[in-house]
């Protein structure tokens, strides 16, 4: 089965395999860095031995290699039937500062898109983000080749746009969307049907991968135009403005990747809410909620092996894990419906990925990790950023008669079940 992630190489890895894939770019010229370093320790977990490895990227890439963009890297692992800790990510590059990603774990058969990674020259000013740029046909074949995407022959006369529509949580395709206020260059709406994306698609749509999108737009007799911004929707999530980008005549612009957030649902009388956004590393974070009541001899501890809690009817819960995630970014939330009268809850995060460890964990730190809580009737979340300091037990905040009293403390913790014990 061939692996497409959007952007990169497609690859067909082999039996047993995981791993994961990125970008490494100037942070001031947002364009492909050619020679580039990764760092990394592996971990397999069945035998706990670390090995330190040491990967040299060089565009254009040697015979062989997986990937053949530049700036572009792929780590694949054969992990045996197991899994494994990838610690200390770390990009170098001649020239500029290197960039730390921390820790993840790898499993049989996942991929994990560790995105983009800008790298800021040594003693250098950034400059302003330049336009997304117009891809040029293959000078042997005449087809475009935007990586990820289908390839196809430009038309005479005509420019076009590509992407993909993804959400932001699961990094999957969105099957259903639509462009509001497109317009072509002669100011034109556009029709409908020309703004409506379905998977599957019709076999006569340039776009042929599910998310994708590909445009042709007529450039009157000019070899370049503006369009103008508009607005990409889809059901259940919000939408994400585009602002004005150039077209090419015979050439399509490169637009990349659009991560849309899906819509919170609505709480009901009383309900709080808690919920944990994050980063790409590490995978799995998990929320933990816990308070100093039970019911028949339980104790109040919310989290992913312990998703509801009751005290009358098992059917109806007065608590519950509405969302856990254990590949990146979350988010993770837990409702509580409503909170008891004059009982404290407690909000922790751990990081799970990382339990073994017992000092030098930054990746939680560096997870760029929020917690938001919210109450019902109220609009704006109480938010809570990670701090900067080591450890894999992140304690947040107390929640207690609507007050939300912040606590902000790291520590360390290998077993969920002992946290908030004490």
């Amino acid at each position: 089965e061939v692996i497409r992630i959007p952007g990169h190489t497609p690859f067909t890895p082999k039996d047993g395999w995981g791993g994961f894939v990125g970008f490494v770019y100037d942070d001031e010229t947002k364009t492909p860095i050619s020679d580039f370093t990764i760092e990394v320790d592996y971990r397999d977990l069945d035998t706990g031995e670390p090995e330190h490895y040491i990967f040299t990227y060089t565009f254009p890439p040697s015979e062989g290699k997986y990937a053949q963009l530049q700036g572009e890297y792929m780590i694949l692992v054969n992990v045996q039937g197991t899994e494994g800790d990838v610690e200390d990510l770390t990009v170098h590059a001649d020239g500029y500062v290197s960039a730390y990603l921390g820790d993840f774990n790898i499993k049989e058969g996942l991929f994990t898109d560790a995105g983009v990674v800008y790298l800021k020259r040594e003693g250098a000013t950034p400059g302003p983000d330049p336009q997304p740029k117009p891809v040029e046909p293959d000078p042997d074949d005449g087809v475009i080749r935007i990586p990820g995407h289908t390839p196809f022959t430009p038309q005479e006369g005509y420019g076009g746009f590509a992407g993909f529509v993804y959400d932001a949580i699961t990094k999957k395709p969105i099957p259903s969307f639509r462009f509001a206020d497109l317009t072509w260059l002669d100011g034109t709406a556009a029709d409908y049907e020309d703004t409506y994306f379905d998977w599957p698609y019709p076999d006569d749509l340039l776009a042929q991968i599910e998310g994708e999108f590909i445009f042709w737009v007529g450039m009157l007799g000019k070899k370049s135009g503006t369009m103008e911004p508009f607005t990409i929707e889809a059901d259940g999530y919000e939408s994400v403005y585009v602002d004005s980008f150039v077209v090419k005549e015979g050439a399509v612009t490169d637009l990349g990747v659009f991560y849309l957030q899906p819509l919170s649902a609505e709480l009901n009388e009383g309900e709080v809410a808690v919920v944990l956004e994050w980063g790409p590393v590490p995978e799995d974070l998990d929320l933990h909620v816990t308070a100093p009541i039970e019911n028949y001899g339980r104790p109040f501890h919310l989290f992913a092996f312990s998703d509801y809690f009751y005290f009358g009817n098992s059917d109806d819960p007065d608590a519950w894990v509405e969302v856990d995630s254990d590949v990146g970014y979350g988010p993770e939330a837990v409702i509580l419906s409503p909170p008891e009268k004059d009982v404290t809850y407690t909000v922790y995060v751990h990081d799970f990925t990382n339990t073994a460890k017992q000092s030098g964990a930054n990746a939680l730190a560096n997870s760029v990790a929020t917690v938001s809580i919210y109450f019902e009737g109220v609009n704006e979340p109480i938010s809570f950023d990670v701090p900067n300091n080591e450890g894999t037990l992140w304690k947040v905040c107390e929640i207690k008669n609507g007050k939300v009293t912040p606590i902000n403390t790291m520590s360390y913790e290998g077993r969920p079940l002992n946290i908030g014990s004490n």
